[in-house]
């Protein structure tokens, strides 16, 4: 038997949150474990529960979800994590993918949103609510200068391929779009990676952000 995948729920807002619960759990293979209202509390209960993934507000009371977020991170590297957030801010964005968070969704497309966050995410996958990928983002390195300088780093597939990351799009989705493998998309974007001298989690999905439309 397949086991539910675990969720633990943290918002300071009691029917936002009480609507998000009744759509995971009445989502088969999904179970919300227990419910946070600041991020103090949810990280005892992630302590305590040990779940797959936490899904949580950026702004709570007290701890924030990002000062949970990098706590939880540091006791347990190997949880999931999928933000909520109101605001379209970049240094929040930036902040919420350098912590190392799987996933950033508008709390406005929450509903619609959450489970396709959290399947792709449990499935190893980044994701960002579709509205998000809009989202002008901060550069953290050094630009390239020419689109030429830009191009000359990638062959054909690999440029088609960033393109198709700066949608947003997962390796999942880009294997069915292009008919290959999905381990065969993982390899072109490590090869992206190293080409264009990108180091860390979520290092090439911002990259391709700030690069929309070359």
């Amino acid at each position: 038997m397949t086991k539910n995948i675990r969720i633990v729920l943290a918002d300071d807002h009691p029917i936002f949150r009480k609507g998000l619960v009744e759509v995971i759990n009445t989502t088969p293979g999904m179970e919300v474990l227990a419910e946070a209202s600041n991020g103090e509390e949810l990280i005892r209960i992630v302590d305590e529960t040990q779940p797959d993934i936490a899904v949580l507000d950026v702004n709570m009371p007290g701890t924030d979800g990002l000062q949970a977020a990098t706590r939880i991170l540091a006791r347990n590297g190997t949880i999931k994590l999928l933000m909520l957030t109101m605001r379209t801010d970049e240094d929040v964005f930036m902040e919420a993918m350098d912590i190392g968070v799987n996933g950033y969704i508008l709390k406005e497309n929450a509903v619609s949103d959450v489970i396709n966050g959290i399947n792709a995410i449990m499935n190893g996958q980044t994701y960002l609510s579709p509205s998000i990928s809009g989202l002008l983002v901060k550069k953290n390195h050094k630009p390239l200068e020419k689109k030429n300088d830009f191009l000359q780093h990638l062959t054909s597939t690999e440029l088609r391929i960033f393109k198709l990351i700066a949608e947003s799009k997962t390796s999942k989705e880009i294997s069915k779009e292009l008919f290959v493998s999905e381990k065969t998309i993982e390899n072109h974007r490590t090869n992206i990676c190293k080409k264009l001298k990108l180091k860390g989690k979520n290092s090439l999905l911002k990259f391709a952000l700030e690069h929309r439309g070359w």
